[in-house]
C-alpha cells in the first residue's frame, strides 16, 4: 500500500469528498422522487452508471476480468450493499423529509460496529467507541429536532433504519471477502449486477412517463449516475479497502449533518443551533477514529536467532 493512501490525511480527504457528493444527493433525490417512480429512479442511475464505472476502469488501464470464485462473492455484496439498501432507503425517502431521511440513514455507524465485531472481529478500541458516541451523539441532536415531524407513521423510519442495518451489514461483508480485483472494477461489476434486478423490478411494478420530466430531474438523474454510481463508489469502495469498517463508517456521518445544511439551501428548511452542535460532534468522531494511531507491531527476531 502506498504510503499516501495509508495516510489519514489521504482517509480524510476521501471521506470530505465521499459526504460532499452523498451529502448532495439526499436533497437531489427528493426533487427527483417527486417526478420518477422511485425504482425506475434507481435502476435508472445504476443502468449506466455501472457500465459507464466499468468503462472508466477499462479506460484507466486495469482489468475488469472477474476472477474465478469472485462472481457469487459480488452478486451476494450488490444484493444488500445496493439493491436491498436503495430499494428501502428510497422507499423511505418518499415517505419522510431528505434531512430526516439522511440522519436516520446514517445510524449505518452503530450497526457497522456490531458487525464489525462480531462477523470480522475487529477491535472496538477505545478512540473507535468514543468516536461512534460522539458521531451518535451527533446524529441524536439533529434528531431531537425533527422527533415531532416523523407524525403518527413510523413507516418512513422504520424503513430508513432497515436500510442502514442492510447497507451496514453490506459493508461488512464486503470487507469479509479477499478481492483478487481493483476495487474500482468490484465497484462497477456490484453496481451492474444490482441494476438487473432493479430494472426488472421497475418494468414490473412501474409505468413511468418520461416525457414530462423537468430539466432539474434530468439533472438528479445525471448527478445520480455520474456523481454517486461512478465516482462516489469508487470513493467508497477505496475507503473501505483502506480502513477498518467501523473506521470507515464513523469517517462518513459528515454527510447526514451535509444533507441537512443542503436539504435547507435547497429545499427551504431551517438550520440552527443544532446543525452546527451535530457538525462538532461529528467532526471530534472522525478525527478520533481517522488519526488513531496504529498499533505497534512486535519486533520480528532477526534470521537465526
Amino acid at each position: 500500500m502506498k504510503a499516501r493512501e495509508a495516510s489519514p490525511f489521504y482517509g480524510l480527504a476521501l471521506v470530505v469528498a465521499l459526504s460532499m457528493l452523498w451529502g448532495l444527493n439526499w436533497p437531489a433525490m427528493k426533487v427527483a422522487l417527486a417526478e420518477l417512480p422511485p425504482l425506475t429512479f434507481r435502476a435508472l442511475m445504476l443502468g449506466f452508471g455501472g457500465p459507464g464505472l466499468l468503462l472508466v476502469v477499462r479506460l484507466s488501464g486495469y482489468s475488469i476480468r472477474i476472477p474465478p470464485g469472485h462472481f457469487w462473492n459480488l452478486v451476494q455484496v450488490a444484493m444488500t450493499l445496493i439493491v436491498i439498501w436503495m430499494i428501502l432507503s428510497v422507499y423511505g425517502l418518499r415517505l419522510i423529509s431528505s434531512g430526516n431521511a439522511a440522519i436516520l440513514a446514517y445510524s449505518m455507524p452503530a450497526w457497522t460496529a456490531l458487525f464489525g465485531v462480531w462477523l470480522l472481529g475487529e477491535r472496538m478500541t477505545v478512540r473507535r467507541a468514543l468516536g461512534l458516541a460522539a458521531g451518535l451523539g451527533g446524529i441524536a441532536v439533529l434528531v431531537s429536532r425533527d422527533l415531532a415531524a416523523f407524525g403518527g407513521s413510523l413507516a418512513g423510519p422504520a424503513l430508513m433504519v432497515a436500510a442502514a442495518i442492510v447497507w451496514s451489514y453490506g459493508v461488512v461483508l464486503q470487507k469479509s471477502k479477499s478481492w483478487a480485483m481493483p476495487s474500482a472494477a468490484v465497484a462497477g461489476w456490484q453496481v451492474t449486477l444490482g441494476a438487473i434486478p432493479m430494472t426488472a423490478l421497475a418494468a414490473l411494478l412501474e409505468s413511468p412517463d418520461f416525457t414530462n420530466l423537468s430539466d432539474v430531474v434530468w439533472a438528479s438523474v445525471a448527478f445520480n449516475v455520474f456523481g454517486i454510481a461512478i465516482v462516489a463508489y469508487i470513493i467508497w469502495y477505496k475507503v473501505i479497502a483502506l480502513y477498518p469498517v467501523t473506521v470507515a463508517s464513523v469517517g462518513i456521518l459528515l454527510t447526514p449533518v451535509l444533507g441537512v445544511i443542503l436539504g435547507a439551501w435547497m429545499l427551504g428548511e431551517s438550520v440552527g443551533w443544532r446543525e452546527v452542535a451535530a457538525l462538532l460532534f461529528i467532526m471530534a468522531a472522525i478525527f478520533l477514529v481517522m488519526f488513531e494511531r496504529a498499533p505497534e507491531r512486535a519486533p520480528q527476531p532477526a534470521a537465526g536467532e
